[in-house]
């Protein structure tokens, strides 16, 4: 009786931990690599994940005044529990030169999108416009 109690109470903290992703929230590239990478901004938001690791994601890149994206998707995001990795694929998405599956690493506030050696966006966590995201 108590092992199938313990293995409820694991199945549960285990489909909660991994439906909650830690990247839900507003990303703001930082300013140094939005002047090493010659872009005005870049931004990327992500909705609270379901329990498939899928949610609603938004791509912001801005580079000269022009803007080169600004897309709804969404993002399947996959964690890897060893690490603090994360893969993270954007569905619906169709852009030249942006990888659709790439790797991040977070590290507290601060998030690395990665495509093998490329870096893709150093980004920091908005936490006034992510605030908002939950309400």
């Amino acid at each position: 009786m108590y092992f199938l109690v313990i293995l409820i109470v694991f199945a549960i903290l285990f489909w909660y931990v991994s439906s909650s992703s830690g990247l839900d929230g507003f990303w703001v590239a930082s300013s140094q690599f939005c002047e090493d990478a010659e872009i005005d901004n870049f931004v990327l938001m992500f909705k609270k994940a379901d329990w498939r690791g899928r949610c609603a994601a938004y791509v912001l890149l801005v580079r000269d005044g022009d803007v080169i994206i600004n897309e709804p998707c969404s993002a399947q995001i996959t964690k890897n529990w060893l690490n603090r990795k994360y893969s993270i694929k954007f569905l619906e998405l169709e852009v030249e030169g942006f990888p659709l599956k790439q790797t991040a690493e977070l590290d507290e506030n601060r998030l690395l999108l990665f495509d093998g050696d490329t870096l893709y966006g150093e980004f920091y966590r908005d936490c006034e416009n992510s605030r908002l995201l939950k309400k």
